[in-house]
């Protein structure tokens, strides 16, 4: 933590020594904030000095020069400049990434979230993780030696012709787990929500989810 200068509890030693598979999840942790950073950014999440949750517009700067306006279309134009300024604290890989879970994923004000079970966020996050993982693994040098070792904790263990998708003729498992709500909750920093229903975008109710494939193709554009 930040008061205790990155120092831990003396309880939590005993738990790092049982668990060591924690040092490589934060890591890999680190690794996933790391390329979610606009290049050569000392920290992410903020523009000029700011934090994303610093990027507004005041109500004094608002235009019209006195004039009465629509309320509505105020909240959208500050909400739309407030984005924006948010949007340039991450990477491109990040905003990427950001645009299609505001597309798959359903709005958070509408009172609905999207179960993990749901096949499009299943697609979504299988997607993210391959991008973010299948690049590690074929890096060289002493860091991608590094990268590979956590990622390690997720592969499927080879067991060649006892493995079930192997007898039926598929091609087996090659990661056992995807650790899809830290995933989306990093890439999508003060974006997506996530609760016992589910998982949520702040996006507009009004919003029509699009399904995954879909949303490759416009969010491109």
């Amino acid at each position: 933590s930040v008061s205790g200068r990155g120092c831990v509890r003396e309880a939590w030693s005993a738990v790092w020594e049982t668990f060591p598979e924690l040092t490589l999840w934060q890591e890999l942790l680190a690794l996933l904030r790391k390329r979610c950073q606009v290049h050569g950014r000392a920290a992410r999440g903020t523009v000029d000095g700011l934090r994303p949750e610093d990027c507004y517009i005041p109500e004094e700067e608002a235009p019209g020069g006195g004039e009465e306006i629509d309320p509505r279309q105020e909240k959208r134009r500050k909400n739309g400049a407030r984005d924006e300024d948010v949007e340039r604290a991450f990477s491109q890989w990040a905003r990427r990434w950001r645009r299609m879970l505001r597309a798959v994923l359903p709005g958070g004000e509408a009172g609905t979230a999207a179960s993990w079970s749901d096949p499009e966020v299943r697609k979504l996050c299988a997607a993210l993780w391959r991008d973010f993982a299948d690049p590690l693994g074929a890096e060289t040098g002493a860091s991608s030696a590094a990268a590979r070792r956590c990622l390690a904790l997720f592969r499927t263990e080879a067991r060649g012709a006892a493995d079930v998708a192997a007898r039926r003729g598929s091609a087996p498992a090659e990661w056992a787990f995807v650790p899809a709500a830290d995933l989306l909750l990093i890439v999508g920093e003060g974006l997506v929500g996530s609760t016992l229903e589910g998982v949520f975008a702040d996006a507009l109710p009004s919003q029509k989810r699009l399904p995954f494939a879909s949303a490759i193709f416009q969010t491109m554009m």
